[in-house]
């Protein structure tokens, strides 16, 4: 993995330097340092709240998207990583996609409003729906994963591109 953090950088501004590289990996690079460093998804970290808005989107939705791409959305919603959804939704919504938005909406919708951020009370909503295998998931799954898929492929990337100042430091 190719690190562009700057040895310079404050804790609170968790810019990077340039990238060169396109594409997902693009994302990954504008986003190392956070992913390295704060405790989100596993608990909640305040330093989530000081990132731009562009930063918050890229690292909630490739949380999301690594995580529904290695066990589906009950995975998800059962491990510490559900935490983000409320970011995911508002990420894909400031990258105009108001498709995944929704679903991500329409899945948040089965724990209730205010959206259970605490993974016990998910875990215990997770126990009154359908059983993990239950293809009531992979219906769930088969409309979500794509709209992820094409974001990491193209729009991530595409966003990053259009904001640099969001991303990397001046050179």
């Amino acid at each position: 993995m190719q690190n562009v953090w700057m040895a310079d950088t404050s804790d609170d501004d968790f810019r990077v330097a340039v990238s060169n590289s396109d594409g997902e990996r693009l994302a990954w690079d504008a986003v190392d340092r956070i992913w390295f460093t704060l405790s989100t998804p596993y608990e909640p970290d305040a330093r989530l709240a000081t990132l731009t808005p562009g930063q918050r989107a890229v690292y909630s939705l490739l949380w999301t998207y690594s995580e529904i791409g290695n066990g589906g959305l009950h995975q998800y919603f059962f491990n510490s990583t559900g935490y983000l959804l409320p970011e995911a939704i508002a990420g894909a919504e400031l990258l105009d996609q108001p498709e995944l938005a929704r679903e991500l909406r329409n899945a948040a919708a089965l724990f209730g409003d205010p959206y259970a951020r605490d993974r016990d009370e998910r875990a215990a909503v997770l126990q009154r729906l359908p059983d993990p295998d239950d293809p009531f998931w992979d219906g769930l799954d088969d409309v979500v994963y794509p709209l992820l898929e094409r974001l990491a492929d193209h729009e991530l990337s595409r966003y990053i591109t259009q904001n640099p100042e969001e991303f990397f430091l001046p050179s």
